[in-house]
């Protein structure tokens, strides 16, 4: 059945997953829209590549899969501990330029126009569209740096090509010590992975030299280097992400975690609530379902990042200790708070001990 036609008719700069999301979920509520990117769909893409989805919101082209994700290890303070993740776990490694080709292909079949190689400001654009979706990504974001409650971080990474079959179906967390850091290698099948290392708060030295003494450590120092990129860790909740008949979505509003691997979950939702909202023409509903789905996960995130800056690396030695001995305990535990009715009423009773919502709504709505 196609979509009723709702006479809106926005613009989305930006192809990263946040716009393809808006653009595709507008194209269904049937608005007009148009959707910008200053290079090529697929092309510049800045992250490890992983998509942890708990909530199964984002679609997957099976092509773009490089790693199923099933088992984590956890270095901490000279201890290794390792659980699984779950047998319904959504923890991947894709190809995300493959995967934005794929969906930037079908947006355009579902009617949205693609402008390519077009770089635009989202504000200029308020004159010839009803309402502007910014999803231009970490650039945009750190435009706003001046009004940023809290700094974020800095990560590098290599991309490395060499035997990686031991990590054929994990991911490989090394916290840093001296700070709150900490070193990731993320398989793209047993043949190449993402190695970094980032840091959430400003690191007292080099950011490549610590990297570097991490290769040697893990024996990948020797790896053939693909691929060298270097970015912010985006994981500051924003409290203005509306401003009027602009939206800003994904990175470029700040909806990201430097704790779960990313934040390609948020940018996905959070692009296609901006185009629901903008189609009930019902701003309250963009912050009412972010909260719902992803709210109270960030909720415990941000505790435990409160706990690692207040007690150190000491602080993730325990948890490690907890997951590896109590793993399918605590996991059964996540599924019982968060769901059912008994689960609702968990999650209220842990809500009040945090007195507001994840993510802010603008002053005054």
């Amino acid at each position: 059945m196609a979509a009723r036609k709702i006479s809106r008719r926005i613009a989305i700069a930006g192809g990263g997953p946040a716009g393809l999301s808006a653009a595709l979920a507008a194209a269904k509520a049937g608005m007009e829209c148009v959707l910008f990117e200053r290079g090529r769909i697929g092309q510049g893409i800045q992250c490890a590549e992983g998509i942890f989805d708990p909530a199964g919101l984002i679609p997957l082209d099976r092509d773009a899969i490089r790693t199923r994700i099933r088992r984590a290890v956890l270095r901490v303070r000279e201890q290794e501990f390792s659980f699984g993740l779950g047998a319904r776990n959504r923890f991947y490694v894709i190809d995300r330029s493959s995967w934005q080709v794929s969906l930037g292909r079908r947006a355009r079949e579902a009617g949205v126009e693609v402008r390519e190689g077009v770089a635009v400001q989202p504000e200029a654009l308020l004159g010839d569209f009803d309402s502007v979706i910014d999803a231009r990504g970490a650039q945009a974001y750190f435009d706003r740096w001046e009004s940023l409650p809290r700094r974020p971080g800095f990560g590098v990474q290599w991309t490395l090509a060499g035997d990686f079959s031991r990590w054929r179906d994990a991911i490989d967390v090394e916290i840093y010590d001296p700070q709150p850091g900490y070193f990731w290698i993320f398989p793209k099948g047993t043949g190449e992975a993402n190695v970094g290392f980032g840091c959430l708060e400003k690191l007292r030295g080099s950011f490549w030299e610590v990297l570097e003494g991490y290769l040697r450590r893990q024996g990948l120092d020797g790896y053939q280097r693909v691929r060298k990129i270097g970015g912010f860790l985006v994981g500051v909740a924003p409290v203005e992400a509306m401003a009027g008949r602009l939206i800003r979505v994904g990175d470029a509003g700040g909806f990201a975690s430097a704790l779960h691997g990313g934040g390609i979950d948020a940018a996905w939702l959070t692009g296609r609530l901006a185009a629901e909202a903008i189609a009930r023409g019902e701003p309250a509903h963009f912050y009412r379902e972010l909260n719902r789905k992803l709210g109270f996960l960030r909720q415990v995130e941000q505790k435990v990042f409160d706990k690692w800056q207040a007690e150190g690396a000491v602080a993730l030695e325990k948890a490690g200790r907890l997951l590896a001995e109590n793993g399918p305990l605590l996991r059964a535990s996540v599924r019982f708070v968060t769901s059912g009715v008994l689960g609702a009423a968990v999650q209220r009773v842990f809500q009040q001990a945090v007195p507001r919502e994840f993510y802010l709504p603008p002053t005054g709505r």
